[in-house]
């Protein structure tokens, strides 16, 4: 008997392998607790990482998070909304903070460390995708591992920062949409849409591009009568009850001290953020000034900033612009051969549709305000899940993509840990 995702079911004429055996085991699947195999080596490494590394390290407004979190933990209350750097955040990832004893830095290692539990989780739940296809455990390994070790990964899950929380209840909110759209029990799901929708949103507003998200996949899936019209309400309206949630906070937080439920405390015109010239930003830049400087040129090129910061986030290293030259040319032929080979097969077709319909989320930001931080990948860091799988395609469907990708995937897990090496561990 076989059991949806989970391999064939050992029986007393099937001997269960050794542990060795079980990793090299193509039925790696039918063995959930291999799923927790990456994860615990990758939060290993990154515990490492955080001993290794100052506690505001490639970190985003580190000090304003602090001060929110203190002013809940100390003073028991939600700071007002212009009270600090930070304050016009929604709460939840500050609350969960302030159950942490305040006490200097042993506050911040531990916040840095549930970060930690975020990315675990969040590394788990790619894992535990990658096992409801039918795929060789040495091949799911590549596939996490490379997702896991790409530097942006550890600075978004190790970072005192509510994108680690926001991010981490996204992809569980994508996994649990596309369950209940698919599974023939879809209650459960449904309900815990709803409930993630409605905290994600209330950990960070960056998190609305994910519902949107949702809702257009399930409208489009019933269009062309993949699920039925009626389940594809239902999970609509389980995301609208979510972003509900936040309605109170908008109005008594935001609209009746800010004058406006959309107001923040962010330099929109702020010079140094802004883009020269926002039709140009939206093109590619000459290749000798990528070549020369990859990092400066992303900072003018929304698109080439998007994709850096898929990699680095936004920051600048001091190994030579060949060093990463050469992780960025992995990524783009991996991802390229991932997304191109996606359209080979109408199953797979939807995840590369999806990847690029997520390139375009922050292309209406930028019309208003034509900065390159709207492009910062920290944002949409939940299509790592979507990632997962047109990586998963790429491996499995047959066409000539199929070994350089693995190569490549090995190879760039391989780049990853020489820049860990040099920039934390060293």
């Amino acid at each position: 008997m076989t059991r949806p995702g989970l391999g064939k079911r050992p029986s007393a004429q099937t001997p269960v392998p050794s542990t060795v055996g079980l990793l090299f085991d193509p039925t790696w699947s039918g063995r959930l607790w291999l799923t927790f195999v990456i994860p615990v080596a990758w939060a290993l490494v990154g515990f490492y990482y955080i001993l290794s590394t100052p506690a505001n390290v490639r970190s985003h407004d580190f000090f304003g998070h602090v001060q929110y979190t203190s002013v809940i933990g100390e003073q028991h209350r939600i700071p007002n909304f212009n009270e600090g750097w930070e304050t016009f955040q929604p709460p939840l990832y500050y609350l969960v903070n302030s159950l942490v004893p305040f006490q200097g830095h042993d506050h911040v290692f531990l916040v840095r460390l549930l970060s930690l539990f975020y990315g675990a989780c969040g590394l788990w739940l790619i894992t535990l995708t990658l096992a409801a296809h039918p795929l060789d455990f040495r091949l799911s390994a590549l596939i996490s591992g490379f997702i896991a070790s790409t530097p942006t990964y550890f600075f978004l899950f190790t970072t005192y920062d509510n994108d680690s929380l926001a991010m981490f209840l996204s992809m569980a909110l994508i996994i649990c949409a596309y369950q209940a759209l698919h599974s023939p029990r879809p209650w459960p799901w449904v309900t815990l849409t709803a409930i993630l929708s409605g905290a994600s949103l209330l950990t960070k507003y960056s998190s609305a591009p994910v519902l949107a998200y949702a809702a257009t996949y399930s409208v489009g899936l019933a269009a062309m009568k993949m699920v039925s019209r009626k389940r594809a309400a239902i999970l609509v309206l389980a995301l609208g009850l979510g972003a509900a949630c936040l309605v109170p906070w908008l109005y008594l937080h935001s609209y009746k001290q800010a004058g406006s439920p959309w107001a923040t405390n962010f330099p929109w015109s702020d010079p140094v953020l802004v883009v020269a010239s926002p039709l140009k930003a939206l093109g590619l830049p000459p290749i000798q000034q990528f070549a020369l400087r990859p990092r400066a040129a992303a900072h003018e090129y929304v698109w080439l900033f998007a994709f850096y910061s898929s990699i680095f986030g936004e920051y600048d290293f001091s190994l030579s612009a060949a060093f990463l030259w050469l992780v960025l040319a992995v990524h783009l032929v991996v991802d390229t051969m991932a997304v191109v080979a996606g359209f080979r097969t109408r199953r797979s077709r939807w995840v590369s549709l999806a990847l690029l319909g997520a390139a375009l989320i922050p292309l209406p930001l930028f019309i208003r305000h034509p900065q390159y931080l709207v492009a910062d990948y920290r944002y949409r860091a939940w299509t790592w899940v979507i990632w997962a799988l047109a990586y998963r395609n790429l491996l499995v469907n047959p066409g000539i993509f199929r070994v350089p990708a693995r190569w490549c995937l090995a190879f760039g897990i391989a780049l990853h840990f020489v820049w860990l090496y040099y920039h934390s561990i060293h």
